[in-house]
């Protein structure tokens, strides 16, 4: 009953009518990846970790950005073309997805552009650029996103990361 005399006021003070809309809640994400999980160049899956952590915010129109990124990637130096570890670091105040986006391989995830290390390492060419896909379904468990990067003129691929919200 207190329940109920409390819900008819708000609906009084405010008045509403119908369902509340909210909007999004920002969510602080973590994604992560280790081991066989960097796609290189069409020559199979390579080691390599990744730690990424930010908040997502979703915008009415359902636009998404995300905030206070912070992350690195470490590349595994025991494949032949790697003479050490390549070693990306990252941080990022905020990046708005990409509206244009039209994915021929990587549906059901938004892209956010030039997500690019802040110091590399370990390269000859020193430099790690890319573009982050995170999944826009996040209402499951664990959701996915993925790193396509360049790194100088010679390395590129795919990590493919496991995400999850930290509650």
């Amino acid at each position: 009953m207190i329940i109920k005399s409390l819900f008819l006021a708000l609906v009084a003070v405010t008045g509403l009518t119908g369902p509340v809309a909210l909007g999004s809640v920002d969510q602080r994400v973590v994604c992560y990846a280790s081991g066989a999980t960097l796609a290189h160049r069409g020559i199979g899956l390579l080691d390599a970790t990744a730690n990424f952590e930010f908040v997502v915010s979703e915008n009415t129109a359902g636009m998404r950005t995300l905030k206070d990124l912070r992350g690195e990637v470490v590349t595994d130096p025991r494949h032949l073309e790697f003479e050490r570890s390549w070693i990306g670091r990252f941080h990022a105040d905020e990046l708005v997805e990409n509206s244009t986006y039209h994915p021929r391989k990587y549906f059901g995830f938004s892209q956010f552009r030039e997500v690019n290390a802040v110091d590399t390492e370990g390269s000859a060419e020193s430099g790690m650029w890319g573009d982050f896909l995170l999944e826009k379904d996040m209402s499951k468990e664990h959701f996915e996103a993925k790193y396509i990067f360049r790194a100088g003129d010679h390395m590129g691929g795919t990590l493919n990361l496991g995400c999850h919200r930290v509650r």
